[in-house]
């Protein structure tokens, strides 16, 4: 069922061009190179026509690079451009389960012990027991994953696979990508979405106009996040703005008619607790707190310059 986990995918100097049909080329890639390291996860993020679902083809062995190399170049995949690829000719009222068993048995060394915690440890539990028809997007996700992972696959390759999640779709992708890397796997996943980026992954890499033009890990990303994020406080009451300024650690302060407006940057959720202990010491009422974080994606090309 599992295969030895490739320690490092290594993709040096990628390039890859298309021609139109008029003859016109269009570099949808350009001089990339990253190391993937396995037990990671790394998130593709960008926009439309960034060169990530190229990457990902490339990875893939779906398309030839134009120059460059990808090393080494024969791997086990799991390959999810297409979500429900794997179950266009499979009878919808086929159970879950049954696929699952079949598959483990097509590739043996699988007992039923071994089964059940890729059932259990991919979020399945309960629900394997469910015709493919009554899987929802997630679900079915996670069945392709499952029975990739009973094939041995040590890279998983996911192009948007679920555009819109909703957290808790997020939080089931992460805890299942948890346990996979955990078994050494290497899961790359590419997305448009900043948040679901960060929720998932360990590294973001930021694809641009088919240039890699950053990389982070994702901790550092959220930290920074935090740091810059700005903050508006609304209490009731008024307080001098010359008077006050300094004692709430020089946010700006405007007061209008009953109100007050404090705003600006506060470091750290210590700070901010600071601020808001002296907004009540001075027995000013909170009307609303709000916080507006800067833009991922600017944020990210600013800290690797």
């Amino acid at each position: 069922m599992v295969s030895q986990p490739v320690s490092t995918l290594e993709v040096t100097r990628l390039n890859k061009v298309f021609y139109t049909a008029a003859g016109q080329p269009v570099e949808a890639l350009k001089e990339c190179s990253i190391s993937l390291k396995a037990g990671q996860v790394y998130s593709l993020l960008g926009p439309v026509r960034a060169g990530k679902t190229t990457l990902l083809q490339l990875l893939a062995g779906m398309q030839i690079p134009t120059s460059g190399a990808i090393f080494p170049a024969s791997l086990t995949l799991s390959v999810l451009i297409d979500e429900f690829s794997k179950f266009y000719r499979l009878d919808e009222l086929l159970p879950a389960e049954q696929l699952l068993q079949q598959t483990a048995d097509e590739n043996g060394q699988v007992n039923e012990e071994q089964l059940a915690e890729v059932v259990e440890g991919l979020g399945l539990t309960g629900r394997s027991i469910m015709p493919l028809r009554h899987l929802n997007s997630l679900e079915r996700l996670l069945l392709n994953l499952a029975l990739d992972y009973l094939k041995g696959a040590n890279l998983f390759l996911l192009d948007e696979p679920l555009y819109e999640a909703s957290s808790d779709s997020i939080q089931a992708m992460k805890k299942a990508f948890t346990w996979m890397t955990q078994r050494g796997k290497t899961v790359v996943l590419a997305t448009r979405q900043p948040k679901q980026a960060l929720a998932v992954g360990h590294e973001v890499i930021f694809l641009f106009e088919g240039r890699l033009v950053a990389r982070q890990k994702v901790n550092e990303v959220l930290a920074r996040l935090e740091e810059a994020a700005t903050y508006t406080i609304r209490v009731k009451g008024r307080l001098d703005t010359r008077r006050w300024s300094d004692w709430f650690d020089g946010l700006d302060i405007i007061s209008e008619s009953s109100e007050t407006i404090l705003s600006g940057q506060v470091p750290d959720q210590a700070a901010l607790q600071g601020v808001l202990t002296k907004v009540h010491d001075l027995g000013l009422s909170l009307l609303s707190l709000e916080k507006a974080e800067p833009d991922i994606e600017r944020l990210l090309l600013s800290l690797n310059r």
